[in-house]
C-alpha cells in the first residue's frame, strides 16, 4: 500500500460502529479475500492517507458504499493501524472504538 501519513482527522464521520461478525470471524481466519472487493482498491489509495489536517470526508463517503466495510474495520482494529481510513473510520476513530470496546460501552 501506499506510505501511509499520521490522520489528524477524526472530526469528520460520524460515531465508531461494531463492524458485523463475519467480518470479524474473515480477519481472526487470516481472509483477506474482501480486499478483492473493497471500494478502495478503485481509486487513488493516497484518498485514505489525507495529510494532517485534511479532510477525511472523500474516504469515508467511499468506504460508506463498501460491500466489505465489515471486514475491512475488523482488520485494522485486529492489526491497530495507526494511520489512514479503514472500515469508514480514521486512526482516531478507531481508537475510540477500541477504548469503548475495552469499556464494555459497546453492546
Amino acid at each position: 500500500m501506499v506510505s501511509a501519513r499520521s490522520d489528524t482527522t477524526g472530526l469528520v464521520s460520524p460515531a465508531p460502529t461494531e463492524p458485523p461478525v463475519d467480518g470479524a470471524v474473515a480477519v481472526a481466519a487470516g481472509d483477506l479475500r474482501w480486499q478483492e472487493a473493497a471500494r478502495c482498491a478503485e481509486v487513488d489509495p493516497e484518498l485514505f492517507f489525507p495529510a494532517p489536517y485534511q479532510s477525511a470526508r472523500a474516504a469515508v463517503a467511499i468506504c460508506g458504499r463498501c460491500e466489505v466495510r465489515g471486514p475491512c474495520l475488523a482488520y485494522a482494529v485486529a492489526h491497530r493501524l495507526v494511520e489512514g481510513v479503514w472500515g469508514g473510520l480514521t486512526a482516531r476513530q478507531r481508537v475510540l472504538l477500541s477504548r469503548a470496546r475495552r469499556r464494555g460501552s459497546l453492546s
